[in-house]
């Protein structure tokens, strides 16, 4: 049967961001500078002007225009020398973290974790505050007058760092920093991709369970189909969308052959075959949470992590209904 050709544009629907719609790239604050006693920031839309050291920022009718992350690619770490401090320097770590060095640069200490960047800004795509996906910081500067740095933190607005050590988040216009902290946030955060692919694993995961019940009908073909369309989603996510749908449709066939399989023969084991399904795709969706928490620091590792798990989890919960089976069998008990 011949798809119809708009189910061609629906991948682009499934993407973790919004920024193939984008009018321009815009990357929030994303330059300063100094005039007189005050510091401007600017966006690619608009600028703002504080007097106050860079706690409170107004629009201001100045050009707006960027030098574009002062000459450098917007994701390269790079440093800032204290021209207060001599000895003084900060480095850059785009989405990573913010160092300070009190000995020119010989050692350095963290003093900001920029983990979970990456998940903000897709979560501000989704609420249409974002269009570009590009981690901060973009640029900073030390004011001299009063000592603070100041960092230009794009969709999250700007960072500022008293002379004492302490550090503040400072909303600049429409951009502040939203913290992922609720349930409605963390999903907005995710994607359909990754909640789509943990469904498709409760019927992998009965159709895995069952082959260990006698008399089952489940073909071991289908299984490694399913597994194998499962893991090319999984690996190459943009480019197949009728991959998915092929991985669902086997999902549920096998799915629901292997719980029509198991329940016949363990029929008081229904709990335990329900929680045995979900179990996997919970273990899957954990790391990415994770990673919306900035506690695993990229993608890449949600990702390892993510796929690590089921695999331990189904193994566990295979050989435990092995178990199971076999005592059933011999009129005893797991």
């Amino acid at each position: 049967m011949k798809l119809p050709a708009w189910l061609m544009f629906v991948p682009f629907l499934l993407t973790p961001t919004a920024a193939w719609l984008a009018p321009a790239p815009e990357h929030g604050i994303e330059c300063l500078d100094e005039s007189d006693s005050a510091l401007l920031a600017h966006s690619f839309r608009e600028s703002f002007r504080s007097e106050d050291g860079g706690f409170t920022w107004q629009s201001t009718s100045r050009n707006g225009q960027c030098g574009g992350f002062a000459g450098r690619p917007p994701a390269e770490a790079w440093e800032l020398s204290d021209p207060v401090g001599p000895h003084v320097k900060y480095r850059f770590l785009p989405g990573v973290a913010i160092e300070r060095s009190g000995d020119a640069g010989e050692t350095w200490v963290p003093e900001v974790n920029l983990s979970g960047t990456a998940a903000r800004l897709r979560y501000y795509a989704r609420i249409g505050r974002a269009y570009w996906q590009t981690p901060g910081p973009f640029d900073a500067l030390v004011q001299r007058s009063t000592g603070n740095l100041i960092v230009a933190m794009g969709f999250d607005g700007m960072l500022v760092r008293t002379p004492v050590g302490k550090w503040h988040r400072i909303a600049v216009g429409p951009y502040h920093w939203d913290e992922l902290n609720s349930a409605d946030r963390i999903l907005a955060a995710l994607s359909l991709w990754e909640l789509w692919l943990g469904l498709i694993l409760i019927g992998l995961t009965l159709g895995t369970l069952a082959r260990r019940a006698p008399g089952t009908r489940v073909k071991r073909f289908a299984l490694i189909a399913g597994w194998s369309l499962w893991a090319i989603a999984h690996i190459a996510w943009i480019l197949v969308f009728y991959v998915v749908l092929l991985a669902s449709l086997v999902a549920l066939l096998t799915g629901l052959a292997g719980a029509i399989t198991v329940i016949r023969r363990l029929p008081r084991g229904r709990i335990w075959i329900g929680l045995a399904a979900l179990i996997p795709a919970l273990m899957f969706w954990i790391p990415y949470v994770l990673w919306t928490q900035g506690i695993v620091s990229t993608y890449t590792s949600a990702e390892l992590y993510a796929v690590a798990l089921v695999v331990i989890t189904v193994f566990i919960e295979d050989r435990y209904l092995q178990r199971f089976l076999q005592a059933a069998s011999t009129g005893g008990s797991a």
